[in-house]
């Protein structure tokens, strides 16, 4: 049996955006090879880059390409990811082009978007099954049942979303992978490694900077309101043990010699011990290589202690998730476990041990205010923050952001579907898709840009170098456009 897992181009607003090596097929890869099965790897955002317009750009090959590339490694079956909603129109386009020039090749969808809506991506777009959440032993054992049958037969199996006498078929996602050290290391073998460290970086992280993704956990005990995590990765926080996490970090300095590794953990911090346990091993080992966590960290789980070992570890930055300065939006709109000092205490401690300390925040979610938001520009120019990423709330179908808004009568959910599908991350993170009876969608963009122009003057006045250093990166990145 020979398989293709492919992922689809995606659009960006800029000639240069970080890549970052997709771990998932990583995964996937790793549990067919363990199961006997010969598997390709075709990342359709690695190849080119092609400009659309003055602001939009294809990262990939273009679909009816990707097909043609899936189709040159002749395989038995296909195994194609759609990994965010925004990439959604490349992914179906892909679905597309494979049916004209594959279609007796059975297409297997997974990722996020197909997860969050199996019935859709099955009936609409014309693949022959759908594998919902995490599905390593599922996906190898309908290959096992394909290669024996010739067929793909999904009875007994959960987690799976098929077409029987035209009847769908929906069994939800019951069994997780507990202990995640059953699971192989990801098949980076599969990979162009190297062509991914030369295109690093990013979220903070400096592109000369080789970096590599590592997950050491699944899921996030939390439940903020615009995050999907429980509903792709299961209700229940899974872990590496603190021994499998340092033996992939040995793999990855010893094969790859990464400088950076970035921790893509939905919560890293969530079991104390275990962290500290890695960060001491790392210590021990001494592998050479630091580390950053682009997803960020949750400033409730961090200590003096823990930080220090962090920063002994070879923590160059941490991303701190802080959301908003205002209680109320922070505790009965997000429903995030975290306060207002725990964010001042956790970037104080990064400071007095030169981790550099970023902070992510949402603003504009239901029930934001003039108020609230000037709670939040407070807080943002009080942490004396390293980097800061603010977005614009986005009602991602599958959160309960999203439920709240169709209730609300803040969205119409086609139209906002439609939005998201087409557009490209960075644009979709800074435009407002709704508004309220409280804020209005101009005075949500003033705000915006008022926190992240007044936060850049106070960085500017704390660290006057970095103005130069970024001025002649703007100018560098305005070359290239032009160039282009």
């Amino acid at each position: 049996m020979r398989v293709c897992l492919a992922t689809p181009p995606f659009y960006s607003p800029v000639p240069d955006e970080p890549l970052s090596l997709p771990l998932g097929p990583a995964y996937l890869g790793a549990a067919l090879l363990a199961a006997g099965v010969e598997v390709r790897i075709i990342d359709g955002a690695l190849e080119t880059v092609t400009r659309l317009s003055a602001n939009r750009y294809l990262y990939g090959l273009s679909p009816d390409r990707l097909a043609q590339a899936i189709l040159q490694t002749q395989p038995d079956l296909i195994g194609l990811s759609c990994p965010f909603t925004t990439r959604y129109s490349l992914f179906r386009q892909t679905v597309q082009s494979l049916r004209q020039v594959a279609p007796k090749i059975p297409i297997i969808a997974g990722g996020i978007h197909p997860t969050l809506f199996p019935q859709q991506v099955l009936e609409q777009d014309g693949v022959d099954m759908v594998v919902i959440g995490e599905g390593e032993k599922t996906l190898a054992e309908l290959i096992r049942r394909y290669g024996e049958l010739n067929r793909l037969e999904a009875e007994g199996l959960d987690g799976v979303v098929w077409l029987s006498d035209d009847r769908t078929t929906v069994v939800p996602k019951r069994n997780y992978v507990q202990n995640l050290d059953e699971l192989p290391l990801p098949a980076l073998e599969l990979m162009p490694v190297e062509r991914y460290l030369a295109r690093s970086g990013g979220r903070w992280a400096s592109r000369r900077l080789r970096s590599l993704p590592l997950l050491t956990s699944r899921a996030c005990p939390g439940r903020c309101s615009f995050c999907s995590s429980r509903a792709v990765q299961g209700p229940i926080w899974r872990a590496h043990s603190a021994e499998r996490v340092l033996l992939e970090i040995e793999r990855l300095v010893k094969d790859y010699h990464p400088a950076l590794i970035a921790f893509e953990d939905d919560r890293l911090t969530w079991q104390r011990e275990r962290l500290m346990a890695i960060c001491k091993g790392i210590v021990e080992r001494r592998p050479a290589v630091r580390w950053h966590t682009p997803n960020g960290v949750h400033v409730a789980d961090l200590d003096e202690e823990l930080l220090i070992w962090m920063k002994k570890s070879g923590c160059a930055s941490l991303n701190l998730a802080i959301e908003s300065g205002d209680d109320y939006i922070l505790h009965k709109v997000i429903g995030k476990k975290a306060t207002r000092r725990q964010a001042l205490d956790a970037a104080a401690a990064c400071r007095r041990l030169g981790i550099a300390a970023n902070g992510y925040f949402v603003v504009g979610m239901p029930g934001e205010t003039e108020q609230s938001l000037l709670n939040t520009y407070d807080l943002c120019m009080e942490l004396q923050l390293d980097g800061l990423g603010v977005f614009i709330a986005t009602p991602f179908p599958g959160t309960r952001l999203f439920a709240d808004c169709v209730k609300k009568g803040y969205i119409e959910p086609n139209s906002v579907f439609d939005k998201i599908a087409s557009a490209d991350d960075t644009a979709l993170l800074n435009s407002a898709l709704f508004e309220t009876p409280t804020l209005k969608a101009e005075r949500l963009i003033w705000w915006k840009q008022k926190i992240e122009r007044d936060f850049i003057r106070q960085l500017y006045r704390r660290k006057p170098a970095l103005k130069w250093k970024r001025a002649a990166a703007n100018l560098a990145r305005k070359l290239r456009v032009w160039y282009d």
